[in-house]
């Protein structure tokens, strides 16, 4: 078996009704999940789950299948740990699979392909306010736009940009308007493979 992906994903502290329950169901058989606080600015996103504060936080393993038998235990193991700040909840999921097949729309880092996820990040409303927040947070700790470049790459990329990322980076600042805007890089950040992906 070998862990075929780790995804993290940081939304808006907003109710999901996909965990809604019906009150016929009662409360006996309500699925409940714990979500660990932690502080501010404790987490990187990049991609990794390898945090001592994921370690710490509960898994959620008792997952059921959809296809091909519905409700029927999963056939490959599945961990997701819920950790959040004043301000966001993140959802770090690892899964598993025993053939190594990975059923997901993947290509080359660099290419052009949009997959759903791509769709979600780019037009969710969530995540552009995500980019806005990272954005005004940088600007208030980070002088200077090549400082503040390099630590976005490091923060969601987990390394620092090349000399041509940098320049392209600085390039795009400059077409907003606005170079001290950094929303619009930070949302081009979080939409790369590179931050959605990893092999």
């Amino acid at each position: 078996m070998r862990v075929v992906g780790v995804v993290v994903f940081c939304l808006a502290l907003v109710p999901s009704a996909s965990f809604a329950q019906t009150k016929a169901a009662g409360v006996a058989n309500r699925k409940q999940a714990t979500a660990t606080r932690v502080p501010n600015g404790s987490l990187r996103i990049d991609g990794g789950l390898d945090e001592e504060a994921w370690q710490k936080a509960t898994p959620i393993t008792d997952f059921v299948q959809k296809e091909p038998v519905e409700n029927a235990a999963p056939t490959d193991k599945m961990e997701v740990r819920l950790l959040y700040d004043d301000d966001v909840l993140y959802v770090g999921a690892r899964m598993h699979s025993s053939d190594g097949r990975i059923q997901a729309p993947l290509g080359r880092r660099d290419s052009t392909t949009v997959p759903a996820q791509s769709l979600m990040l780019l037009n969710d409303p969530a995540i552009l306010q995500l980019a806005k927040r990272w954005s005004e947070a940088l600007r208030a700790k980070v002088p200077g736009a090549d400082a503040r470049i390099q630590t976005m790459f490091i923060s969601a990329l987990g390394r620092p940009p090349s000399e041509a990322e940098a320049a392209k980076a600085m390039a795009f600042l400059g077409t907003g308007g606005d170079p001290e805007n950094l929303t619009p890089l930070a949302h081009a950040l979080f939409n790369l493979k590179e931050f959605i992906y990893l092999r």
